[in-house]
């Protein structure tokens, strides 16, 4: 989540084209991005995400936010009750209870903006060629191909299946699936609409970390 923040927040300093950002568009692009990218976890029901986690990490996204110098109301607001809730349920620590107050005071005063843009950090990929990903945004599924990984793990060349859906993929659905389009990257031209089809399904993985862009996602790893 800190990686996120990291990332959002220099883009959002920039501001739109032939403009001076000002605080307000900041902290709502970089809000609004970060809610999208978490939401998933922050409205999951039980049976996907543990409450406890839900409600870590609600806390944690405004405090990495006002890290970066972003208060948004509503996100402060939940994670005020966040905290009240932890400690009823004994979630945490003693020194997170006996914090609790001095951490509600913090999160409620607005924070200081930044004067300079945080350095971006390194690109870093977990997925290997070969993998098929399932990203949910919103309430809706997603599935690509990953055709390659370039430059020492810090890109990844993926391709969208022509595919949607409310429910998470499984073989069967991705199996029937084509390629989205027969071109990609300006530069490679795939050979066929379904290069992805040739290969076999071995194993299912799924990764429910914190850290990338592939929270809540479904790796299915092939053979060719």
């Amino acid at each position: 989540m800190d990686e996120d923040v990291s990332r959002l927040n220099p883009w959002a300093m920039l501001g739109p084209k032939g403009l001076v950002p000002d605080q307000a568009h900041i902290t709502s692009s970089v809000s609004s991005q970060m809610l999208l990218r978490w939401n998933c976890v922050l409205k999951a029901n039980t049976e996907d995400v543990t409450l406890l986690y839900t409600q870590k990490a609600a806390l944690a996204l405004a405090i990495l936010l006002h890290k970066y110098g972003i208060h948004d109301e509503a996100i402060t607001e939940n994670a005020l009750n966040m905290i009240d809730r932890l400690n009823k349920s004994v979630a945490l620590s003693d020194d997170f209870y006996r914090s609790s107050e001095a951490t509600k005071a913090c999160l409620v005063q607005k924070p200081s903006s930044l004067q300079r843009r945080p350095t971006l950090p390194k690109d870093l990929t977990f997925w290997r060629a070969g993998d098929v990903v399932s990203i949910q945004i919103e309430e809706r599924f997603h599935a690509c191909y990953v055709h390659e990984i370039l430059r020492a793990n810090s890109v990844t060349l993926i391709e969208m299946y022509d595919w949607v859906s409310t429910d998470k993929p499984t073989l069967a659905d991705l199996t029937k699936s084509k390629a989205k389009g027969g071109i990609y990257n300006n530069r490679y031209r795939l050979k066929d609409t379904e290069p992805h089809s040739t290969g076999v399904a071995t194993s299912v993985t799924h990764h429910q970390t914190a850290s990338r862009t592939d929270k809540r996602t479904q790796v299915i790893h092939l053979t060719p």
